[in-house]
């Protein structure tokens, strides 16, 4: 009966161990996508800073083009 106990005991603190590791992926794996969406809104951001950069820096060379029509 001893031995069957502790192969219950072993089981659940097999499954207590399985479970923590599990929500501890699923923890890693929650901190991976917000951080890659986090770094994805980053970057467009700065794409769209570029973008508007580039947009005001035409806009002032076309409106000062001396050899515009």
């Amino acid at each position: 009966m001893e031995n069957q106990n502790f192969k219950e005991n072993l089981s659940n603190s097999n499954d207590n161990i399985m479970e923590t590791v599990n929500e501890t992926f699923e923890n890693i794996a929650q901190d991976a996508k917000s951080d890659v969406h986090t770094d994805n809104q980053t970057s467009q951001q700065s794409n769209q800073n570029i973008i508007n950069t580039i947009d005001e820096v035409a806009e002032e060379f076309n409106s000062n083009n001396p050899w515009r029509d």
